[in-house]
């Protein structure tokens, strides 16, 4: 059994993985959780669910708070 995070998203319903992404781009949240971002949307993505541009959208303004840390 693969035990990595990678490996524990992959097992997770959708649904949970949808609301954990949503949850972890909110403020005071991504700080700690953002590095699994990436890995969600991966998990996401080959399920073929449609991530919306509005997350995608939240990501890069994330991404651009952190290179301005």
């Amino acid at each position: 059994m693969d035990l990595s995070i990678q490996g524990y998203l992959g097992r997770q319903p959708t649904k949970k993985l949808e609301t954990m992404l949503l949850l972890y781009l909110q403020d005071g949240m991504w700080e700690d959780y953002f590095y699994v971002i990436p890995m969600i949307v991966e998990v996401l993505t080959k399920r073929g669910f449609d991530i919306s541009q509005q997350i995608y959208d939240r990501i890069a303004e994330i991404e651009n708070i952190q290179q301005n840390l």
